[in-house]
């Protein structure tokens, strides 16, 4: 099955490969009914290096066909580097709008305020514990409805928003 390097016998391997316990059995057999000076251990990992040597063969087949030196072209370039640059920005700014008041799917949920609060906590030996406000601060947004007209002015928004 080794022997030919190709997408179909790297599939095939990878099937066999991902059969729980049969290439660790396959290991054992051979490791044996082999003379060497091995132990199992050893013999395990040679295989393992084995295995990802001919999955990395068959994956670069299509490589030994591309003569030395000849480039890339243009269109595959452009194909896969924007997919690529599209799939980043997705992961990057879809929370963000998913998340966000900007989201189409959803509700709208906007900020109505925020608050932090740092304390310390300390637990004394007997069990008794004392709690200590170090900070605390809180905000509170006017709804929009509420705003003046020199407020939407100084935010920058327009007065029929």
């Amino acid at each position: 099955m080794m022997n030919r390097f190709h997408y179909i016998n790297k599939y095939i391997f990878l099937g066999y490969y991902n059969i729980p316990f049969i290439f660790e059995l396959r290991c054992f057999i051979d490791w044996t009914y082999t003379q060497t000076s091995l132990d199992v251990y050893q013999w395990i990992k040679l295989n393992q290096i084995q295995a990802d040597l001919y999955k990395s063969k068959c994956n670069n087949v299509s490589y030994f066909l591309k003569p030395v030196g000849e480039k890339v072209p243009t269109w595959y370039k452009y194909l896969t580097g924007l997919s690529m640059i599209g799939v980043i920005f997705i992961l990057l700014l879809g929370p963000m709008f998913l998340f966000s008041s900007f989201n189409i799917f959803g509700e709208i949920n906007p900020v109505s305020s925020a608050s932090i609060t740092f304390k310390l906590n300390l637990q004394e030996p007997s069990g008794v514990t004392s709690t200590y406000k170090l900070f605390e601060t809180m905000t509170i947004q006017k709804k929009l409805d509420e705003l003046e007209a020199w407020q939407y002015t100084t935010m920058g928004l327009d007065q029929n928003f």
